[in-house]
């Protein structure tokens, strides 16, 4: 059991079992969990029950792994708080649950926080930080999205564990119209787990939750419509650790859902409504390549998610698809300017069917016509010092690949400023296009101009002559 060096995977501490009495009480070696020597920890039977053993073999191993004695001013092992009786009776493992008090208690690694606490050291801190070990890999996702997929259609459905006091973990499920019964509990050993259960619908909306005051063991017991369910379940304290509580910072471990009862899915072969498939908004164009269109809302009556898909055809063009996407809103692009498209829309639902819509009416747009391009030149003889010389060009819808500039002047004895803006003149600080030249050789460009006005506007930093403005686009 002994750590080897760097590539050593498995090592620890070998609990020893002692009948004899030989010692009389149980005892480790500290700091001795990643030895390059076997170290073992030796466990008295004490009144040879399992709880007493399996406390003994977790609080000599805390031992070996760096952790001290947790007690208060009066006893050197602190043996809980609570009320006697119930699960929630509570003592820390580096203390002593004390058997005969109440056997069945909750005991975990703690930080200090009970009245007159003699010890504060982070146990957990320790523990993962020192024996060349963290924490375990998370075993299910921590939210809906990321949920493990249960069947409840068997008694013991799922197993898990909390592996940090922030874990939580989430579970997905189907049901019919009935009841759900399940029981989440922790291990019925010595748990160092206490429970909290939460049931939240599809759309993520709280329907119950468990966290009994008395016990462990959290317990949801519903009448639930047909869909689909999520299920949470998280390490919580109870009360308040100054009296007879403990936080959540030790609530870790094993537990295990059960379904006491569970009402089977019925399969889903629904189509989502409306079915046909209707337009909200049907194909338009919006430029010499592009059309955009939009179905109406389609819901599910099972509570499944729904999913869109748009297709499109036109004469010697490829065919449109959007592919299954979740929004009802599609923008077809990179079309043939001029052509007539012919588009239909289908809804489906993401039950295992998929169940398909009929496809909407089809609906035709064509797109608008390609630029046939334009250009042009303006000589400005002379441009004052610090004023704005105007010109303005009307872009049309579908242009492309616009460029403008300036050229001209005595280089060294003036200099103008290239200024550019869609809508609107421009100013010092409001432009589309400012090229910041230290010269009169200045250029804007933009492959995808809007549709409209563009304004520009030649300032004179210096006094000019002989400025020459060019523009085109295609």
């Amino acid at each position: 059991m002994k750590k080897k060096g760097q590539g050593d995977t498995e090592w620890g501490v070998r609990a020893v079992i002692d009948g004899s009495a030989t010692w009389g009480y149980s005892w480790a070696y500290m700091d001795t969990f990643k030895a390059r020597t076997d170290r073992e920890i030796f466990i008295d039977i004490g009144d040879n029950s399992w709880v007493w053993i399996a406390d003994s073999i977790s609080h000599e191993v805390g031992h070996s792994m760096g952790l001290s004695h947790d007690g208060d001013p009066s006893e050197e092992y602190y043996q809980g708080h609570g009320t006697l009786g119930d699960d929630t009776y509570w003592a820390p493992i580096m203390g002593w649950t004390n058997t005969e008090v109440s056997p069945y208690g909750l005991s975990q690694w703690d930080k200090g926080e009970y009245t007159q606490a003699d010890n504060s050291e982070d146990d957990l801190s320790i523990i993962t930080s020192k024996n060349g070990f963290g924490y375990r890999a998370d075993d299910h996702g921590s939210t809906m999205a990321t949920a493990t997929e249960i069947d409840l259609s068997t008694t013991y459905v799922v197993e898990g564990n909390i592996e940090k006091n922030t874990d939580l973990d989430y579970f997905e499920f189907a049901v019919g119209n009935g009841q759900l019964h399940l029981k989440i509990e922790p291990d019925n050993l010595s748990a160092n787990l206490d429970i909290l259960a939460i049931l939240y619908d599809n759309a993520g909306v709280e329907v119950a939750r468990s966290n009994p005051s008395n016990t462990i063991t959290a317990e949801l017991n519903e009448t639930l419509s047909a869909g689909t369910y999520y299920l949470a379940v998280d390490g919580i304290g109870f009360d308040d650790p100054a009296s007879d509580g403990y936080s959540d910072y030790g609530s870790l471990g094993y537990f295990q859902v059960i379904a006491l009862s569970a009402t089977p899915p019925v399969a889903d072969t629904n189509a989502p409504t409306p079915n046909p498939m209707t337009w909200l908004s049907v194909p338009t164009a919006t430029s010499a390549d592009s059309i955009t269109m939009s179905s109406s809302v389609a819901t599910d009556a099972e509570g499944a998610g729904v999913e869109y898909r748009f297709t499109g055809t036109a004469a010697g063009q490829p065919d449109v698809d959007s592919g299954w996407q979740s929004g009802n809103t599609y923008v077809a692009t990179g079309l043939a300017a001029q052509t007539q498209y012919s588009f239909v829309a289908v809804a489906r639902d993401t039950s295992s069917n998929f169940n398909e819509t009929a496809p909407t009416a089809a609906a035709t747009a064509t797109t608008e016509a390609q630029s046939s391009g334009a250009s042009g030149t303006v000589i400005y003889n002379t441009i004052d010092l610090e004023t704005w010389t105007e010109f303005s060009i009307e872009i049309p819808a579908g242009a492309t690949n616009l460029v403008y500039s300036i050229t001209g002047g005595t280089s060294g004895e003036d200099e103008v400023d290239l200024y550019g803006r869609y809508g609107k003149w421009p100013t010092p600080s409001k432009y589309d296009c400012r090229p910041y030249e230290y010269s009169n050789e200045e250029t804007c460009t933009d492959a995808n101009p809007p549709e409209g006005t563009l304004y520009i506007s030649i300032y004179g930093y210096q006094a000019a002559s002989n400025i020459t403005l060019s523009w085109s686009y295609e």
